[in-house]
């Protein structure tokens, strides 16, 4: 036994060694380098990459080898648009502030590997550097919202190193992998940022807590092999770090096995890990339906876990988790469960629903077949095997406007987007509720069958010509010409087939606001009002007018928020046949 320890002893601190040559500094290659390099279209206009089709990524030259699918992002690059129906096999790390969006939250896809292609042949210890995307310093805030990250390199997001804030919204993190051993870390969560809306599905810690006042809110976990939801480091780099978390829905059957599956767990059973470290979690509306599961396990008794958990429905085996390794400490934990002390698991009763809007992914057969297609034979197998790309941007960026666009695209709550084309749009897509979506043709656009623009969004079609404006009628066959010579601003635009006006007009303010906000709204004639508050999701929080008759004129009400987690949050006015869309900001 004690030769056993020895020589886990020495592998650790030989690993430990290593691990300090891993991290290099970020060396941003030019946005051509990237295009010439991946095997997809994309395009680059005013500091945002498109990448509009599935493809690999094999950067030349890289010090690292193993590294040959990562981009170190350059500072003219402000957003990464990954579209519909796309996988992307590649990584971004940067320091500065970056949005990376995907326009459908199921289909647009950052793709890291099978198991087989990095097992064994990454640096001891190191394999932790192949982030799909790692923010590694630098102190600009950056947002990551509605991705899948599938199969990590090792980890999805890493963020801890950020002085800025790293938020992500409505993001799934999976790993359909064989096996248990895949590194799938899901989030190191960086200071002050928010996880919200988002699934995970990963066969290592879903979320780390190493920073200060980090959040979760609305998030559903599924403890699948190898699987804990909340992990809290070792060591004392993780000393100080805290987590609030609220709606939080976990759910399945498996999970770290040799612990007793813990939801939380940190600490580690090596004796190197010396130095003390004191984490905070609260959470609240909590909903577990485990029967395998301990709610808690720290291996070393170094490291201290503070902080309560309310408002919960727990479905679960035991408080304690027992470690494989060594038994579990609990000399320094005083996380009360439900306003009992520690240990207690039957002191709650509350929520039974909650979590995220997504709680189930199923791999897109566009992707498998891409993944199965490509496998072997370029990035997706081993580096060492794949062709030199030598790819070139698409034109669409850099020749200005398409004569013909036909649009498939489904476009999600918080898109901006605006196709313009000199002929034709042809468009059987759906644009869902909180998407502002404006087509614009010089000839004509056609809705054809599938087509549907959803209540909540913000949809304009438009004929645009030298001068004017034609504004199609509802029947798509017929257009009336309107003279906009005298007006540098047009100002209507068609909306599930109907025209509007910007003479209803709806904000609040203050905005970003914590709290209470002011909305008002000025109505051009007396009309039946609906009013609505909706999260990024879609999901309706509140109606705060129904059918209600008012006059014509400014109106104005008060929006409490008090009871409402930090986050973006959309007002919806319909008047008439007319919607207007606020988004607002509460913070804390």
């Amino acid at each position: 036994m004690k030769k056993i320890f020895l020589f886990f002893l020495s592998l650790l601190i030989y690993q430990l060694m290593i691990a300090q040559q891993c991290v290099t500094p970020l060396n941003p290659e030019p946005v051509p380098i990237f295009q010439q390099n991946y095997s997809g279209t994309t395009c680059f206009e005013n500091g945002v990459l498109t990448i509009e089709s599935s493809g690999y990524l094999k950067m030349p030259n890289k010090p690292d080898p193993n590294g040959y699918f990562i981009w170190d992002v350059p500072s003219e690059v402000n957003q990464i648009i990954i579209n519909a129906n796309t996988l992307v096999n590649a990584g971004f790390h940067y320091t500065h502030g970056v949005k990376i969006t995907g326009l459908d939250r199921s289909t647009s896809i950052i793709y890291g590997t099978e198991i087989v292609d990095w097992n064994g042949n990454l640096p001891l210890n190191c394999d932790w550097i192949y982030m799909l995307v790692w923010k590694k310093g630098g102190t600009e805030d950056s947002e990551i919202s509605n991705i899948t990250f599938l199969n990590p390199k090792t980890y999805d997001i890493s963020a801890f190193q950020s002085e800025g804030k790293v938020d992500i919204y409505n993001c799934n993190f999976i790993d359909k992998r064989a096996g248990n051993a895949n590194n799938s870390d899901g989030i190191d969560a960086a200071i002050n940022s928010t996880v919200q809306d988002c699934y995970f599905e990963t066969k290592d810690d879903n979320v780390k807590i190493l920073r200060p006042n980090s959040r979760v809110r609305d998030c559903t976990f599924r403890m699948i092999e190898n699987s804990v939801p909340f992990n809290i480091g070792w060591g004392s780099y993780s000393n100080g770090a805290s987590m609030d978390a609220t709606n939080i829905r976990i759910i399945g059957n498996s999970g770290r096995s040799g612990e007793q599956n813990p939801i939380i767990q940190g600490g580690t059973w090596s004796n190197d890990d010396t130095n003390p470290s004191s984490v905070t979690i609260t959470m609240d509306s909590v909903y577990v339906n485990h029967p395998n599961a301990s709610l808690v396990n720290i291996l070393n008794p170094n490291q201290c876990l503070n902080g309560s958990i309310d408002i919960a429905n727990l479905n679960i085996a035991r408080y304690w988790g027992v470690s494989q390794w060594l038994p579990t400490y609990n000399n320094c934990n005083s996380m009360t469960l439900c306003e009992s002390s520690p240990g207690s698991i039957n002191s709650c009763s509350g929520t039974q629903w909650g979590g995220s809007s997504v709680d189930s992914y199923n791999v897109p057969s566009f992707a498998q077949n891409f993944i199965n297609a490509n496998a072997g034979n370029h990035a997706l197998g081993r580096y060492y095997n794949i062709a030199n790309v030598n790819n070139t941007p698409s034109s669409d960026c850099t020749a200005g406007c398409q004569d013909d666009i036909n649009i498939t695209t489904t476009y999600n709550s918080g898109t901006n987007i605006d196709k313009e084309a000199n002929n034709t749009i042809t468009a059987s897509n759906i644009i869902n509720s909180g998407a502002n979506v404006d087509y614009d043709a010089g000839n004509e656009i056609t809705l054809v069958n599938g087509f549907h623009a959803k209540y909540g969004c913000d949809f304009h079609a438009f004929i645009d010509g030298c001068g004017g404006m034609f504004l199609i009628n509802e029947d798509n066959a017929t257009a009336e010409y309107i003279d906009f010579s005298d007006s540098p601003t047009p100002a209507m635009g068609f909306l599930n087939g109907n025209t509007t006006t910007n003479d209803i007009v709806l904000r609040n303010y203050p905005n970003p606001f914590t709290g209470t906000t002011t909305i008002e709204y000025t109505l051009p004639q007396a009309q039946e009002v609906n009013l609505t508050i909706s999260n990024m999701s879609g999901q309706v929080i509140r109606e705060l007018k129904q059918g209600e008759l008012h006059e014509a004129g400014i109106h104005e009400l008060q929006f409490d928020a008090q009871d409402l987690p930090a986050g973006v949050y959309m007002s919806t006015l319909q008047a008439g046949t007319t919607v207007q869309i606020q988004k607002m900001t509460l913070i804390q």
